[in-house]
Order: C-alpha cells, then sequence, then structure tokens
C-alpha cells in the first residue's frame, strides 16, 4: 500500500506544479488559463478518486490475509483433503463455540480453558470472534503468549482504526477546487 502512498504524494505534487505553471504562463487569456486549469484539477480528483479505490481493495484484501492467517484453521504439515475437510469442521464447530460467548469475560475465559487444555483450535476461534467484536482484552491475551501473532494482529488492528480511516480520507481527497474555476467544468471538456 506504500506503493499508493507514494503515487498519491507525485499526484499532488505534479498537480501542484502544473497549477503554479499554468498561473504563470501570461502567453494563456485568463479563459484558457482556467480552463486548463480546470482540466488539471478535474484530471487529478479523478486520479485520487481512482487511487482511494485501489487503496481500499488493496486493504480489504490484506485484511482478509491477515484474518486467514491469524484465524484461519491451521493444517500440520503433509495433511491430506480428508484431513483438512475435518479440520474445517473442527474449526467451524470451535467457532460456534466461540460464537456463544455474549461479553468480553466470557470469551476470555473461554480462551483460558482453550489454552489449558492445549485446545488451540478453540483458541484460533476465541480470537476470530473477539476481533470481530472487538473485545481488545480478549486479543492482547491471546497475543501475549503468541510472539507471532502480535505483529499481524497489530496491523490487522491499524486496518479497522476509525482515526487512521479519517486520515485517510483527506489523504485521497480531492484538491479544492481552483479560484479560477468558476464555471461548469463539463463545459470545459467541449470547448478544450
Amino acid at each position: 500500500m506504500s506503493e499508493i502512498a507514494d503515487r498519491v504524494k507525485e499526484v499532488r505534487q505534479g498537480y501542484q506544479r502544473a497549477l503554479e505553471t499554468l498561473r504563470a504562463d501570461r502567453d494563456l487569456t485568463p479563459e484558457a488559463r482556467a480552463k486548463r486549469i480546470a482540466l488539471a484539477w478535474q484530471a487529478t480528483s479523478n486520479e485520487m478518486a481512482r487511487l482511494r479505490k485501489q487503496h481500499g481493495e488493496a486493504k480489504v484484501q490484506r485484511r482478509r490475509e491477515l484474518e486467514m492467517s491469524l484465524f484461519g484453521p491451521r493444517y500440520s504439515h503433509g495433511a491430506t483433503e480428508t484431513d483438512k475437510v475435518h479440520l474445517r469442521a473442527d474449526y467451524r464447530a470451535a467457532l460456534d463455540r466461540a460464537e456463544q460467548a455474549k461479553a468480553p469475560e466470557e470469551a476470555l475465559d473461554l480462551l483460558n480453558r482453550a489454552e489449558l487444555t492445549a485446545d488451540t483450535t478453540l483458541a484460533r476461534a476465541v480470537a476470530a470472534v473477539a476481533a470481530s467484536r472487538g473485545y481488545a482484552r480478549v486479543l492482547d491475551r491471546y497475543a501475549a503468549s503468541r510472539s507471532d501473532v502480535a505483529e499481524a494482529l497489530d496491523e490487522l488492528t491499524g486496518l479497522a482504526d476509525k482515526r487512521q480511516a479519517i486520515a485517510e480520507s483527506f489523504a485521497f481527497s480531492a484538491p479544492p477546487k481552483p479560484s479560477e474555476v468558476t464555471f461548469d467544468i463539463e463545459r470545459v471538456r467541449d470547448v478544450a
């Protein structure tokens, strides 16, 4: 996703350079300058919308990857298709059991019992339910004994962070309409 952020920066900088160049070009009439500025603004706005969509799709894909890595069923090396079918059935049953926890405390108790009995399938299922319900204490407890999980869990939490989403909405927003553009933007295409 950093490639997208780099591209956003390039688009914004390119737009600013184009705006400065057009505003400084005294060979253009004020109307021609305004039309070219409008076209640059519209192209930038369209590119920002495309990048926002691409970023959203990348976040959804990354979220799926992380959820599967963190909470999906685990297969041992060399597991046959039959083994995988049984493991998925066991995992679904564990998810059903974890879904019965109606409060974070109940989920935490279930996680503690799963860990006490070395039931990794149930522990993963409880963590999956905790993640979907926002039970931070349960997820913290799950990650505490799994160093390989903590980093991925932090990334997954960051993908759902509302403050980050607000910041991203600003980062991907179109630039403000330039003061030179005092007419209907659709009219520019017809004349240009």
